[in-house]
């Protein structure tokens, strides 16, 4: 019996629901946490990466825009120079 279900009294030969059982048969409480827990700092780890590649594409974006209309404002310029 896991240390989570050692005192509760909510699991035991008398089945499981039972308030009082004394007598506890094992537990899967401790590999069912491991799993849960390996999906859950899978999905944070996966949210972790998502959000940072999010945030890294809008900074691309920002620098890709600023340069692309200093761009478009450079030929412009150019473009009044050579048509004056």
């Amino acid at each position: 019996m896991c240390e989570q279900c050692k005192d509760t009294g909510w699991y035991g030969n008398n089945g499981p629901g039972i308030k009082g059982n004394r007598e506890y048969i094992p537990c899967e409480c401790r590999s069912i946490w491991r799993e849960a827990m390996d999906n859950a700092t899978r999905d944070l780890l996966w949210l972790i990466y998502v959000i940072r590649a999010s945030r890294y594409l809008d900074y691309v974006r920002s620098i890709t825009c600023s340069e692309y209309q200093k761009e478009i404002v450079h030929m412009e310029k150019n473009d009044e120079i050579i048509n004056a």
